[in-house]
């Protein structure tokens, strides 16, 4: 079949990949424009974007899919299906209708659960024991299209963010390829998806990632490697000038330990132990603001905190 690839994000880049070698012809990928971020205001290019030119792919990149001339653009190159992987925006079905054997999205998660923006970090966060990628029909409503097929995947003890998105993105872009390949052999099953049981999964902003010592460890963890690398967990530490910021990059939840919500119980050597609502965390890894990722004995030998002191926002 011929496709029109829409992706963004480094998620979307084995998709693009497995696509682009099997019996099917990416004709164009579709991608974000160019934004400039980081330190310096640079120019950051999307990763699909870079990925696309290094196989010598046509790159669009609209500011608006309503623009006629984009519409124009995609019609011309002629090709039966879109394919969507993390693409970022709202597709217009007016788009979608452009390609004669539809448009198709990949999502990770096992919808209907974890519908949204966030589906990994949200499963990671609540603790779910398994995950997936699913093939659905583009929908009007988010995440709500017919389900033309998915696979499981276990959620390790101590995956991230990270490290579950690389293991769903290499699995998600096989099941495309078997999805494509069904479209175009006419065999593809679309089964609706069961309304009742829908759970969402929003965006976080940078301040979702303030922990909340209350919590149980078991949780903060979660929300610890959930949120790695965006937009990352932190607290606040007792400093000379005041209390300063302190990200939180790895830990372990511990089941012991008495004493106060935030309270460091241990600061000892390698070790540093803080008090949540039911247990305590074990801090691995960590940064201070503007300063360099430390491990949790790096971190004691230069900034003084010991038992007694309180983390917290």
């Amino acid at each position: 079949m011929k496709i029109v690839f829409w992706g963004t994000p480094d998620f979307a880049l084995p998709a693009l990949e497995v696509l682009s070698a099997g019996p099917h012809r990416v004709a164009a990928a579709v991608t974000r424009p160019d934004r400039f971020g980081g330190r310096g205001e640079r120019l950051l290019l999307p990763p699909v974007k870079t990925l696309a030119q290094k196989m010598g792919l046509p790159v669009l990149q609209p500011e608006k899919l309503t623009l006629p001339e984009w519409r124009e653009k995609l019609e011309k190159l002629g090709a039966e299906l879109m394919v969507v992987v993390a693409y970022g925006r709202f597709i217009p079905a007016a788009v979608a209708d452009i390609f004669p054997s539809g448009a198709i999205n990949l999502h990770p998660s096992l919808l209907p659960r974890w519908r949204g923006a966030a589906p990994i970090q949200w499963a990671l966060i609540e603790g779910d024991r398994e995950t997936g990628a699913t093939v659905i029909r583009l929908s009007p409503r988010l995440d709500a299209g017919d389900i033309l097929g998915r696979v499981t995947a276990p959620i390790r003890e101590r995956d991230d963010h990270l490290a579950l998105s690389s293991r769903l993105a290499r699995l998600g872009a096989d099941l495309l390829l078997r999805v494509v390949g069904e479209i175009e052999k006419g065999t593809v099953t679309a089964v609706p998806q069961d309304e009742n049981l829908v759970a969402w999964a929003p965006a976080f902003e940078k301040s979702s990632g303030l922990i909340d010592w209350s919590l149980p460890a078991d949780r903060i963890d979660r929300l610890i490697r959930g949120l790695n690398p965006w937009p990352g967990t932190y607290t606040y530490y007792p400093a000379p000038s005041g209390p300063a910021r302190l990200k939180i990059l790895a830990g372990r939840p511990r089941l012991e330990g008495e004493g106060g919500i935030g309270e460091i119980l241990l600061a000892q050597d390698d070790r540093l132990v803080i008090k949540a609502g039911a247990g305590a965390l074990e801090i691995d890894r960590l940064q201070p603001s503007g300063g360099r990722v430390l491990t949790a004995g790096e971190f004691l030998r230069g900034h003084g905190l010991r038992a007694g002191d309180i983390l917290g926002g």
